[in-house]
């Protein structure tokens, strides 16, 4: 069985140019080394959600709603999920989006996440109620 990061990556475009990962969001001296900065190449994919599985625990995760832009190759998607702070053992829920550029063979060359940087933070910092 692979580990969950190298499953993600299988579904990025395997040339290291154009490929990147992005949490949108203060950078990373005020909440996590994964947000606010650019991962570019497969390298660069495989440390952000390398990072973001150490640091944070997804509960639950759902899809709910696509916007499909054919021509730009571009799919965004609403998601609702429940997020654990592993450190402080604090969760908390978000509704969040996700964007995924894919390129010719239809593999993801940008992933971008726009979250609930407050909640993280707060979590971070042990101050939501559990």
């Amino acid at each position: 069985m692979k580990a969950p990061v190298e499953e993600y990556l299988e579904h990025f475009a395997a040339d290291d140019e154009g490929v990147s990962a992005v949490e949108h969001g203060l950078g990373s001296m005020y909440l996590a080394p994964y947000v606010g900065q650019t991962f570019e190449g497969r390298s660069g994919v495989r440390e952000y959600f390398g990072w973001k599985r150490e640091i944070v625990k997804t509960i639950s995760l759902r899809f709910e709603e696509y916007v499909v832009d054919d021509e730009a190759g571009v799919v965004s998607v609403r998601c609702r999920g429940k997020f654990l702070w592993r450190e402080t053992q604090n969760e908390w829920e978000e509704v969040s989006t996700a964007r995924l550029t894919f390129g010719e063979k239809g593999m993801v060359t940008k992933f971008e996440w726009w979250g609930d940087t407050g909640a993280a933070f707060l979590a971070s910092r042990g101050k939501l109620k559990k």
